[in-house]
């Protein structure tokens, strides 16, 4: 027997025989369709990577928040400093001895050029700079 299907411009037919083989038909069609079967590598690059990704993106986030900030890796460490004017004749070694005659003047003369920054060891009179002192 024959039915006509839907009266459109695209006309179906179809017999009855071919209805009954509708579950051979669904098996063939389930047969063509291939199933993605994923190796071991293959399973462990599909979930492995993007967790190891995301995993590395937490912790890149996290440390951001933990880390302690450093301003520097020589900080300043806290020396009192009074300001003295250079006199006439006046040297950093001088200076260093007057300041602080308990304590080894190319100590002083390095914290004088820190405080300063200054390169060399040459004053120039009237010239203002900031020296430590130690008690």
């Amino acid at each position: 027997m024959t039915i006509a299907a839907i009266s459109s411009p695209f006309q179906v037919t179809a017999s009855r025989s071919s209805f009954a083989g509708s579950s051979n038909a669904r098996r063939a069609n389930r047969a063509s369709q291939q199933h993605l079967h994923l190796t071991r590598r293959g399973r462990l690059v599909l979930i492995g990577l993007p967790l190891m990704l995301l995993a590395a993106a937490v912790l890149t986030f996290v440390g951001m928040f933990t880390t302690p900030v450093f301003a520097g890796t020589n900080a300043p460490s806290t020396v009192e400093a009074v300001k003295v004017t250079v006199m006439e004749g006046d040297s950093m070694w001088s200076i260093a001895k007057s300041v602080s005659p308990n304590q080894d003047p190319r100590t002083t003369i390095e914290q004088i050029q820190e405080l300063n920054s200054i390169d060399g060891k040459h004053l120039k009179a009237g010239q203002e700079i900031f020296v430590p002192v130690h008690p």
